[in-house]
């Protein structure tokens, strides 16, 4: 028998859901450690202010379906330009395959192309071809830019990037 699929909505995360930001993004540190910067053990010692300020600083959008929160990603403004990236996407491992981490893509997209950013860039850890593949699905090409992960230098991540027209529609690639 198939497990049944429940549907999931795709939700931006308000400023008092700091402790959904904290729950989901935790899960993540915990089942991927090696796909973020960050590390659990830094991130479980904030508190509601550290949690509060990451919720201001960009938008934030958790995936739910009826047994809870089971995915994140976020957009989050350069500080170098106007520019933004996707940062820490996650789909929690019971709900993958269900197209999850393609609604979260496509929220965050949304959340530049309504923000009238010229592109949208992201990281993407080597090895990743699952994330890579879907990334490229929505139009984001390798850069060439790749940089070491802190905790091993000899792993990293390497940048793509989506140019977005006026309309907000992917840029011609040629």
């Amino acid at each position: 028998m198939t497990a049944r699929r429940t549907p999931v909505q795709i939700d931006r995360l308000g400023a008092h859901e700091w402790e959904t930001l904290r729950e989901v993004r935790l899960a993540a540190l915990a089942d991927s450690p090696g796909a973020f910067w960050s590390q659990l053990a830094d991130e479980a010692r904030f508190g509601r202010e550290e949690w509060s300020s990451f919720l201001r600083a960009g938008a934030w959008f958790v995936a739910r379906d009826d047994t809870g929160a089971v995915g994140l990603a976020a957009g989050l403004p350069s500080p170098d330009g106007p520019e933004p990236e996707l940062i820490a996407m996650w789909v929690a491992p019971t709900a993958r395959g269900r197209g999850i981490a393609t609604l979260l893509t496509r929220a965050v997209v949304g959340w530049a192309i309504a923000a009238r950013a010229p592109a949208l860039s992201l990281w993407v850890a080597d090895g990743n071809d699952t994330a890579r593949t879907l990334y490229q699905h929505f139009g984001f090409v390798l850069t060439g830019e790749w940089a070491p992960m802190p905790r091993d230098a000899a792993a990293g991540e390497q940048r793509m990037r989506r140019l977005l027209s006026a309309k907000g529609e992917p840029q011609s690639r040629g």
